[in-house]
Parts: structure tokens; C-alpha cells; sequence
């Protein structure tokens, strides 16, 4: 179970970061600013604040969102999820 704060684990944030944009920003941006085929992410955690629904998001999208377009993506690791999911509670 992931304890939420209103801090930011910067390790770990960085981490995400550099993953998110080795493995994500050729849909979402770089940083998840937005990209041609993935929308801006920089406010997910506004409607989305769990990290557990991030992880599972990116793992499998259509389990939360059926008619998503994303692809799954079950090979990452958790640590992998958990990091990229601290690097979108605050992405700047």
C-alpha cells in the first residue's frame, strides 16, 4: 500500500521522470507536457491524486478506462510504476 503526502520524494520523482521520458514522451511530451498522440498529463494528479491509479493506468489502461487508446504496457517493473507515478504528482 502507497502512503500519499503532500511532500514529494525527489529521488524517487526523478527516477520517474527520466523513465517517463525515455518510455512515454513519444505520445505525451517530454515531462508530459503533451505530445501528437498522448494529451498533456501535468494536471493528472489534480483528477487522479492516487499513485495506485497511475501504476494501474499505465500497467493496464482499459481496466480503468475501457475505451482507452493507450496500449498497456505490463512489462515495468513496480518500483518502475511507483517512480513515474511520483514524477506525475508534480510534474514540472
Amino acid at each position: 500500500v502507497l502512503v500519499q503526502s503532500d511532500t514529494q520524494d525527489r529521488v524517487l520523482a526523478t527516477r520517474g521522470r527520466n523513465l517517463f521520458n525515455q518510455s512515454c514522451a513519444g505520445c505525451h511530451g517530454s515531462d508530459g507536457i503533451g505530445g501528437t498522440s498522448g494529451p498533456s498529463l501535468v494536471t493528472l494528479h489534480l483528477r487522479q491524486p492516487k499513485a495506485e491509479y497511475t501504476m494501474q493506468y499505465i500497467r493496464n489502461p482499459k481496466s480503468i478506462k475501457p475505451g482507452s487508446t493507450m496500449p498497456p504496457f505490463p512489462n515495468f517493473r513496480e518500483e518502475e510504476l511507483r517512480a513515474m507515478a511520483e514524477f506525475l504528482r508534480f510534474p514540472k
